[in-house]
């Protein structure tokens, strides 16, 4: 907990210092997910390597099965999140109540990353990138630890090589 505490205070100590830098850190933490989709679409035109409905299958599998972790994990394990532990409102509305670990959000970004990746090397590359954007942009503005972010990028990385492995058959 302690490394957890430090590498927070590292990267949320930042917050407050510039507005510019700030309104990056929100729209990273709550908008940039929406972009990753575009992605995958741009990414499947250009390659066309895989088939669309095993990509499509790919996708909406592995985000079910990150959905159901974070489900699951948050029904029997209950972490405050930063800005209710150390007592300060956070850069984004949230509610206080729920649990912070893992982080979903970042789950579904690098759930999505890992797809592009699989169609596409060179945009799975920047796709990982933003999903990491992703993750400190929620630990900048308070609303997750440095493991809550771990957490999902493991739980989403799980996901999608179980997904993968169990529709390696499908020739659709």
């Amino acid at each position: 907990m302690k490394i957890d505490l430090f590498l927070f205070n590292f990267i949320h100590n930042l917050s407050g210092q510039s507005i510019c830098l700030d309104s990056l850190a929100i729209f990273f933490a709550q908008d940039l997910i929406y972009f990753l989709p575009l992605l995958i679409i741009l990414a499947y035109f250009l390659q066309r390597k895989e088939k669309f409905l095993k990509i499509l299958l790919l996708t909406l599998s592995s985000l079910l099965v990150v959905f159901l972790i974070d489900f699951l994990f948050k029904r029997f394990y209950f972490r405050a999140r930063p800005f209710v532990f150390l007592n300060f409102s956070p850069l984004i509305n949230f509610s206080s109540a729920e649990t912070s670990l893992p982080s979903l959000h970042t789950g579904l970004a690098f759930c999505l990353a890992f797809v592009v990746y699989f169609i596409n090397k060179k945009f799975g590359w920047f796709s990982l990138f933003l999903a990491f954007l992703i993750g400190l942009a929620r630990i900048y503005v308070g609303v997750h630890w440095p493991t809550d972010i771990i957490a999902g990028l493991f739980f989403a990385f799980i996901s999608f090589v179980v997904t993968k492995s169990l529709l390696k058959n499908i020739n659709h």
